[in-house]
């Protein structure tokens, strides 16, 4: 079984890269390497079930195999390949869009969308956490769960005690708020570096 990850060391991309190969899952990860990206891509070693390229094209020349599912991070100002990547034999495809109003679902892709994500190594500005922000912690047990993106375009992703907004993922918080929000306020200072790099 592989998976594919676009915006594998940024973000819920690492978090979810992490997540699968302590798993003992094969993972295809494709980025631009930049100083800040290297600084996560040391956490994640040498590992037999981990394949890096900086391009699709690269990653096309190498690969072989058939994905189970592509997972796409989107950021600001990175142009994803959606055409290449649709092109790729997949059970699965999946966007992740966090921040921001509702996107436009893709046909295609699997669309997964929630306010602002935020935890060690995701670079969420201070002044956007609010208490329906939502802890990577908290996200990543449901991220590789295919039953949540069953024949869906569109799927909502929220905390479940954030007011009275329907999501067709209703996450539980494991520790509170408050708490969360030290630990990642901490983690930003221990790693100023990264953070402002």
């Amino acid at each position: 079984m592989t998976f594919m990850i676009w915006g594998c060391l940024e973000g819920l991309g690492f978090h979810l890269l992490q997540r699968l190969l302590e798993q003992g899952v094969k993972v295809i990860g494709i980025d631009k390497l930049t100083k800040q990206k290297e600084t996560v891509y040391l956490y994640v070693g040498r590992n037999a079930n981990f394949s890096f390229y900086e391009s699709i094209e690269e990653c096309l020349q190498e690969e072989e195999d058939k994905v189970r599912a592509i997972f796409v991070m989107e950021q600001n100002g990175v142009q994803v390949p959606y055409e290449r990547l649709q092109s790729l034999s997949s059970t699965s495809r999946i966007r992740f869009v966090f921040n921001g109003s509702k996107p436009t679902p893709m046909e295609g892709w699997t669309t997964v969308w929630g306010p602002s994500l935020y935890g060690p190594w995701i670079d969420t500005p201070v002044e956007e956490l609010g208490e329906e922000s939502i802890p990577v912690e908290d996200f990543l047990p449901r991220i590789v769960n295919e039953e949540d993106y069953n024949e869906k375009t569109l799927v909502t992703v929220g905390m479940d005690d954030c007011g009275d907004k329907e999501h067709d993922i209703e996450l539980g918080r494991s520790v509170a708020y408050d708490k969360r929000k030290q630990a990642y306020l901490k983690h930003r200072q221990q790693f100023a570096g990264y953070y402002t790099s």
